[in-house]
């Protein structure tokens, strides 16, 4: 009897403490499962609210940007028409200032025939470049490494330079490269302008100045040069990778479309044969280089289009079609 006693005690004791086990393993789960369906609820609910007040947001910068682009345009093409027909001074002087004031533009600047430049306020520099107004201007305004592909640019500098050409480098960066454009700046001064340095005024100079940005980088995760460029209608020349192969897109001849020129490979001579398809359209094709200036300054890469995509995601990820 003790015996029996005794291994019913143990049957009991064991199932009691399964049982609580098995109580705790249910109420664990309800735990987890509320707090999963908690979770979902709480993100469905940030997911939705977001897009909302990103949608809202973006929406009224694009609204905001669209406009100030197409007024730039606008202003652009007639201050050009009405510039190309005075040559007095003063009328120019009071002309653009009472355009500045209305446009609510900063800055005005020309270049004369020595490479210096001077705005209205009296404010003067110095690139060093011939005046040639008919050459391609190539603009570069960058970190001076390895990144940017720089190495890809020395090993073709000299036959860059053999072209009807014109390049000015702003930025800062490995020595190597600094020394390596102080050196393409003494050998064909006038033809190159090495700025080594960096200021905010001069690069957007560059970005307006020039007719052609180039940016062969070896990765370019997302790049904001290009997008500047575009803004101002410079067209990029740029490898095919990362944020440049997303935002610029390269010329067809045959379909008249595109805003700027790529390359696929990391190749030194892959890139000057997509400079010089440039400087082609450059010098024989010039309506079609104006229309590709068009098409890139009217490009939308506003947080209005991000928005739009965000809001995509978002309706995909809580299951929204």
């Amino acid at each position: 009897m003790n015996i029996g006693n005794r291994n019913t005690g143990r049957e009991n004791f064991f199932m009691g403490k399964r049982l609580r086990i098995a109580v705790f393993i249910v109420f664990f789960i309800g735990i987890v499962l509320t707090a999963f369906r908690y979770f979902k609820f709480v993100s469905k609910t940030v997911y939705e609210e977001s897009a909302s007040h990103l949608t809202e947001v973006f929406h009224q910068s694009n609204n905001v940007l669209n406009e100030l682009a197409n007024k730039n345009l606008t202003y652009l093409h007639m201050w050009g028409e009405y510039l190309k027909k005075v040559s007095d001074e003063s009328e120019i002087r009071d002309y653009i200032d009472k355009a500045q004031e209305e446009a609510g533009f900063l800055y005005f600047y020309f270049l004369s025939a020595d490479g210096n430049y001077k705005m209205l306020t009296g404010e003067t520099g110095y690139l060093g470049l011939q005046e040639d107004p008919k050459t391609m201007m190539i603009g570069i305004v960058s970190r001076l490494t390895d990144q940017k592909g720089f190495d890809l640019i020395a090993y073709v500098m000299d036959e860059l330079c053999q072209d009807a050409i014109q390049l000015v480098i702003l930025g800062t960066g490995d020595e190597r490269y600094e020394n390596m454009f102080r050196h393409f700046d003494w050998k064909y001064h006038g033809k190159v302008s090495a700025q080594i340095y960096y200021d905010e005024k001069m690069s957007h100079r560059i970005y307006a100045s020039a007719d052609a940005f180039l940016m062969p980088s070896l990765f370019e995760p997302c790049g904001l040069s290009q997008l500047m460029s575009l803004r101002y209608g410079t067209l990029p020349i740029v490898r095919e990778t990362g944020g440049l192969k997303d935002t610029v897109v390269p010329y067809n001849e045959y379909e008249g479309t595109g805003n700027g020129f790529s390359f696929r490979n990391y190749n030194a001579h892959e890139m000057l044969a997509t400079v010089r398809n440039a400087e082609r359209i450059y010098y024989d094709k010039k309506r079609e280089w104006n229309k590709m200036v068009d098409r890139a300054m009217a490009a939308d890469f506003s947080w209005g289009n991000s928005a739009r995509q965000y809001e995509e995601m978002y309706n995909w990820l809580i299951g929204d079609k």
